[in-house]
């Protein structure tokens, strides 16, 4: 039975509440596939219920004690360790996982005192060692030693299961995207067929957003490794960050051949019909999503927006609201819901969303512009500047901002002001000057302004 038959049939049996009976090697299949995506909290659940079936499985325990750290259950952890060590003191695998129990714990020194002893008397142990040390060194703060060591793990053994994940997890946490593109380069250049440097590589790109260059290398990984599904999502991430939707869609169908289809991935290809404008196909793997996670509120934001799309505004109201309750901290979402109260006409439920939004983050241009373009079609000129005013004190860089302000300066006759804000932009912020053509659809106002950046030009 292939690994995606197997988690099929052990979700069936979560999802209908039944008894289900899988041998020792399923179980530790079953663990790998989640701990590997990193969905620690379901890894731990099969341990569980492993354990239940063969209680007296070392290997099920450990795994277990592994799953709760992940977790951040750590005492309970170290319960687990300290009876596995009581019954197999000289155990390798269980006092390499009390090291790294110690290291949650903040216990560094314990935890290096076992490893140092553990060099000499396991040589052949040298990686994990290396590995353990290295998580020492992240969470003490030395993250120059902890990258060393973990690039020295991963070069000797290109195949530890987590040596990667973790190197990978500091380099981005640090921005140090650069120096993880030139570490997996340096694999290739030794290997240039190891398609999980290749997919690295592309995920050090697109963080970078070198979509360009993120497609390049995953296409690589996947000509290598014809069934690399993460390979394939990020094909289908670089070609949506580069608007290449239909082929975007082709890789996320593509990882739907290969890999179990979760809410996420079906978000994104609801999100590549909805970029064109094909709202019914986009909406229906929306609910996909919600069908498989009802919580997932990334899924009912995308049907809001198909429904915004199409002005169905009573619909797309109860939806984002729907969003919001799953995740009330959203700025994106009010400003989703403050727009369409606006455009059913209900302003006080509108301001006070865009008030949300704002105070959510400040830094969003949009809910500047949209909160203050309320008060300008209801002719409330001098509100609408203030609005836009109170974005620039928080973004005084923001071009759109500053344009439009300009524009509301123009629109109230203060010309002296909007003529020196202008100077000011066009020398800072000129390839954005475009925004006032833009918002000032009069074919008379917009010549005159043609000719008053003519005049800056020259």
């Amino acid at each position: 039975m292939n690994v995606n038959e197997l988690i099929r049939q052990y979700e069936a049996m979560l999802h209908e509440k039944r008894s289900a009976r899988f041998s020792e090697e399923e179980y530790e299949d079953i663990i790998a596939f989640y701990a590997e995506k990193g969905k620690y909290h379901e890894a731990l659940k099969a341990t569980r219920l492993a354990l239940q079936e063969y209680p007296f499985s070392t290997e099920f325990q450990l795994q277990q004690a592994q799953m709760m750290l992940l977790v951040g259950e750590y005492e309970e952890a170290m319960e687990i360790i300290e009876n596995l060590e009581n019954l197999f003191p000289q155990d390798l695998e269980t006092l390499m996982i009390k090291a790294n129990a110690l290291c949650f714990l903040g216990k560094y020194e314990d935890a290096v005192k076992i490893l140092d002893d553990l060099t000499e008397k396991h040589p052949e142990a040298i990686d994990e060692i290396h590995f353990i040390t290295g998580l020492i060194a992240q969470n003490s703060g030395d993250y120059n030693k902890a990258i060393k060591l973990l690039q020295k793990v991963i070069l000797h053994n290109p195949q530890h299961p987590h040596a990667t994940i973790e190197l990978i997890y500091l380099l981005k946490s640090l921005n140090r995207l650069q120096e993880g593109v030139d570490f997996f380069q340096k694999i290739i250049d030794e290997n240039p067929y190891n398609a999980s440097a290749w997919y690295h590589v592309g995920e050090f790109y697109e963080e970078m957003h070198k979509f360009a260059d993120a497609l390049q290398a995953y296409e690589y990984a996947t000509l290598i490794r014809e069934d690399f599904a993460d390979a394939y999502f990020g094909m289908g991430v670089c070609y949506m960050n580069l608007g290449s939707f239909l082929e975007a869609r082709q890789m996320f169908l593509k990882v739907l051949e290969l890999d179990q289809a979760d809410a996420d991935l079906y978000c994104h290809l609801a999100a590549t019909y909805e970029k064109t404008e094909n709202y019914h196909q986009a909406t229906e793997y929306y609910r996909k999503a919600i069908k498989l996670n009802s919580h997932w509120h990334e899924a009912w934001y995308g049907v809001g927006c198909c429904l915004y799309a199409q002005e169905k505004w009573i619909e797309a109201l109860n939806v984002f609201k729907k969003a919001i309750e799953l995740d009330n901290n959203n700025p994106t979402y009010w400003l989703a819901l403050a727009d369409t109260e606006y455009n059913f006409g209900n302003t006080f439920s509108a301001l006070e969303a865009y008030q949300t939004a704002a105070e959510l983050d400040p830094s969003q241009a949009d809910v500047w512009l949209n909160w203050s373009m309320v008060f300008y079609e209801q002719g409330d000129y001098h509100k609408a500047l203030a609005t836009i005013e109170e974005g620039l004190a928080e973004t005084p860089d923001e071009p759109q901002l500053i344009y439009r302000q300009i524009a509301y300066m123009l629109s109230m006759g203060r010309y002296k002001e909007a003529l020196q804000s202008l100077e000011v932009a066009l020398s800072t912020h000129y390839e954005h000057h475009t925004l006032l053509y833009e918002f000032f659809e009069d074919l008379e106002v917009q010549k005159a302004l043609f000719r008053l950046i003519q005049q800056y030009k020259e």
